[in-house]
């Protein structure tokens, strides 16, 4: 019997690609990455932090709000020359990833994207990439998204006078807002190559503060749900090298529109990171005063985000990681268990219902204890050759149940689903009028991916080819496609 895994996402496109269809590429995503553990602050990191310059990030923005840098305009032109002048003194090598987006009914873009390579020594086609959009419609935009530009020329400033094993993009995109028209082709591009992105880091917008009413400084960060894993390594790196500037999940849960989201819609693991969770108390937002001293009124705040940054990207660059792309897959009565072989590991722990099932030199393992109808976990950690543990794989599950007479057809009526198990908790079992339906929990408005999984029913081995049908019933607005 063939384990089945339903998968649906519900991607929020622009309205500049929204009617057209979007390619189904079968590129390695990376929603499974696992992260470093990450125990203590490392001693060179905290040198780093410390040459984080407010004014070199006051320079940089200072120059940039002088002109409306709208994406179509010659002053995008102007400020990715500008910006690909300042990689280059920093001794990166760049390039321009050029594209065009129908806006107005032309394609108008002559400023690009603008890529700046710090190859890794070890691992160069694994890739960390900090980035930020430099364009901006209809004012000054110092805070939207100077500020966040002038974030990622720091970073790379500070990081580049080190060695790290992978390698680091550097990306400042334009036509963001436009809707990610800059940054959507370019990620289009990774996934049919196949890039192994290991986490996407977006400034957008990290100067504005609310004010002492709202306590003390803080950070927040937005993602969706296949970036959980990468959240979660931020928060804890963020929070132990910088305590004093605590960093916290957006309270409205889901992430908010940016770049991040291009990288979201391939898999990518990508985190929003900016000032917009006060974005209902910014005045100056989209508005001729969005200037240093009120847009961009708080440099500590900025400083911390930089901050933040550098650390959990240079402690991903060099960071030992757990054994990727761990499957679980029943066949035969039995589970063929399969993961990737890892640098600078000894053997494999493979554990079963938080249990050691084994510890191998191979990348491999066939459990024959399997019984139908039990659900049954798996994972597997590296020891390195040092014999320090890595942190778990990503997880995988098996369970099997009797096998439907196809076809099949299930209205979700009742309370439950007979043999419906959701690996997440973004779904309820809901009604919606008289009928009943699987809702998103989440704020769907503002996430740009919704997944549903779940072992459903077994395909007889004697099938070969399965229609799904889907009815979805949207409560939100028109951007919203399947």
């Amino acid at each position: 019997m063939k384990k089945y895994l339903l998968i649906i996402i519900a991607i929020m496109i622009s309205i500049n690609v929204m009617n057209a269809q979007v390619e189904v590429i079968d590129n390695k995503g990376n929603r499974n990455q696992t992260y470093p553990l990450v125990t203590e602050v490392n001693p060179t990191i905290v040198e780093m932090l410390r040459q984080v310059d407010t004014i070199n990030l006051y320079n940089t923005i200072d120059w940039m709000q002088q002109y409306v840098r709208d994406a179509t305009k010659p002053e995008a032109l102007i400020t990715q020359n500008y910006l690909l002048d300042r990689f280059e003194e920093i001794g990166l090598d760049t390039y321009i990833h050029n594209h065009t987006a129908t806006i107005g009914g032309t394609d108008t873009l002559e400023a690009g994207n603008i890529i700046a390579v710090q190859l890794g020594t070890e691992f160069p086609d694994e890739y960390i990439i900090i980035s930020s959009h430099y364009d901006h419609p209809d004012g000054p935009g110092a805070d939207d998204n100077a500020s966040g530009t002038a974030g990622v020329l720091e970073c790379a400033r500070i990081l580049s006078q080190h060695k790290f094993k992978r390698t680091i993009l550097y990306i400042p995109f334009n036509g963001e807002e436009r809707w990610m028209v800059g940054s959507y082709p370019f990620v289009h591009k990774c996934a049919r190559e196949n890039m192994n992105i290991l986490g996407v880091f977006n400034l957008d917008m990290i100067g504005f503060w609310p004010g002492p009413e709202y306590g003390d400084v803080t950070m927040y960060s937005g993602y969706s749900y296949i970036s959980q894993q990468l959240f979660d390594y931020y928060q804890h790196v963020a929070n132990l090298y910088i305590p004093e500037m605590p960093t916290y999940r957006f309270s409205v849960v889901d992430s908010y529109g940016g770049d991040h989201m291009s990288f979201n819609i391939y898999e990518y693991p990508a985190l929003y990171i900016g000032d917009i969770e006060y974005h209902d108390e910014n005045m100056h937002y989209h508005r001729p005063s969005d200037t240093i001293g009120a847009g961009v009124n708080c440099f500590a705040l900025a400083q911390g985000f930089v901050k933040a940054t550098i650390a959990a990207t240079a402690e991903l660059a060099d960071g030992w990681l757990a054994p990727q792309d761990f499957s679980a897959v029943v066949k035969e009565g039995k589970v063929f268990l399969s993961w990737n072989e890892a640098p600078e590991t000894e053997s494999y722990r493979l554990f079963k219902d938080d249990e050691l099932l084994i510890e191998t030199k191979e990348t491999s393992f066939i459990d024959e204890d399997f019984i139908d109808n039990e659900w049954l976990r798996y994972y597997v950690k590296g020891i390195h050759v040092s014999g320090k543990e890595s942190p778990a794989s990503n997880q995988d599950s098996v369970f099997t149940i009797q096998e439907l007479q196809l076809p099949v057809s299930y209205d979700f009526k009742g309370d439950t689903v007979e043999g419906l198990f959701l690996n997440n908790n973004n779904w309820i079992l809901d009604n919606w009028g008289s009928q009943n339906v699987l809702a998103a929990k989440t704020y769907t408005h503002d996430n740009i991916l919704q997944i549903i999984e779940t072992q459903w029913f077994s395909i007889p081995d004697s099938v070969e080819n399965v229609t799904l049908g889907l009815k979805i019933i949207n409560s939100n607005f028109v951007s919203w496609s399947p």
